[in-house]
Parts: C-alpha cells; structure tokens; sequence
C-alpha cells in the first residue's frame, strides 16, 4: 500500500513538474522566432531586426504576466501589430500582407510545440 501511494505522489509530481515547465515562454526565444519568420518573408534590414527583436522580447515578457486580463493581452497584439507596420516599408507591408497566412500558420505552429 505504501508503494501505490509512493508512485502515484510520483507519477503525480512529474506530471505537475512537466506542466508548469511547458507553460512558461522565454521572451528572447520567442522574439527570436518571430523575428527570423518575418525577416524570411519580407527581408529586414539589420536595424529593423534590432528594432523588431527588442519589441517582440517586450511582448513576450509582459504577455507572460498571468495577471494580464485578456481584453490588454488583444490590445497589447494590436499595438505591436502596428509598430511592425510601421517599422516596415511600404513594399515590406505589401509582402506581409500577402505572406499573412504563411506567417500566422507558421507562429501558430511554433506556439504548439
């Protein structure tokens, strides 16, 4: 009995462990990511990578705060959203718009794993 009660404390504290660690996003990581699949679909300068590394780390880190409501978490994307556009050319916006869904499914994808 006292080995049942030891392997399901186990089994139970390895599942909670293994959840909390998938949770948690590193800003710089993510930013990274993002950064890499927007600079293949449009091609950014150097100082726009700078630029939209340092925004994107910024997103992530206050995006991972759970006390967040979700109502700030869908303003916070719509304000980053449009500093990247403004950050990008005219012809940069062009192939993001039309690259979008490419770009989306891409992020959507990385958030997965």
């Amino acid at each position: 009995m006292k080995k049942l009660f030891l392997t399901l404390a186990l089994f139970f504290a390895l599942t909670i462990g293994a959840n909390a660690q998938t949770t948690k996003i590193d800003p710089a990581q993510a930013a990274k990511k993002e950064v890499s699949v927007l600079s293949d679909i449009v091609g950014l300068t150097d100082q726009q990578t700078t630029d939209l590394f340092r925004l994107y780390e910024q997103k992530y880190q206050l995006l991972s705060d759970p006390q967040m409501s979700a109502e700030r978490k869908t303003e916070m994307n719509r304000i980053v959203e449009l500093k990247v556009q403004a950050t990008l050319t005219q012809e940069q916006n062009k192939k993001l718009a039309e690259g979008k869904q490419r770009f989306d499914k891409i992020m959507a994808e990385s958030a997965n794993k």
